[in-house]
């Protein structure tokens, strides 16, 4: 599980068994086990939830250029995804278009060949569980049984 901490600031937090410090106070890691709303020792609350898509897009790292909500949202519709779905994001750039997909999908291929937008697209991804990332071109590879 991915949470979102919110403060006065909003942070993405995927280590969810380590304390995690912000200036308005120290947020327990038990705290992050359980989304709620919790009081800091010396004032002020921190709501806890649990992260959704557009939260985890709103806090990756950019670099390439992004396919955009929209377009994805086109692309979703005019191929008929479903949730049972198994799909190959060849040139994943920044991960956008791989982390919207997740969220609607079985599961993302995602490949890229530039290495500094792969490690860009790594750790955009590190929140998700259903994508697996390859540094390479997809014609390097056997993909067969996808459905994109």
């Amino acid at each position: 599980m991915v949470v979102i901490v919110k403060t006065n600031k909003e942070y993405l937090v995927t280590d969810l068994d380590t304390d995690f410090y912000t200036p308005a106070g120290l947020v327990k890691s038990e705290w992050l086990q359980c989304p709620s709303q919790y009081n800091f020792e010396h004032g002020g609350t921190v709501q806890i939830y649990p992260a959704r898509t557009q939260d985890i897009l709103r806090h990756t790292k950019r670099g390439p250029q992004v396919v955009q909500a929209k377009d994805t949202g086109y692309i979703i519709a005019r191929t008929g995804l479903t949730p049972r779905s198994i799909v190959v994001d060849a040139g994943c750039g920044g991960a956008h278009q791989t982390l919207m997909l997740s969220s609607l999908v079985q599961h993302v291929y995602a490949y890229e060949i530039n290495q500094k937008h792969y490690e860009i697209c790594k750790e955009n991804v590190c929140a998700v569980d259903n994508v697996t990332l390859t540094f390479g071109s997809v014609e390097q590879h056997d993909v067969t049984g996808v459905d994109l």
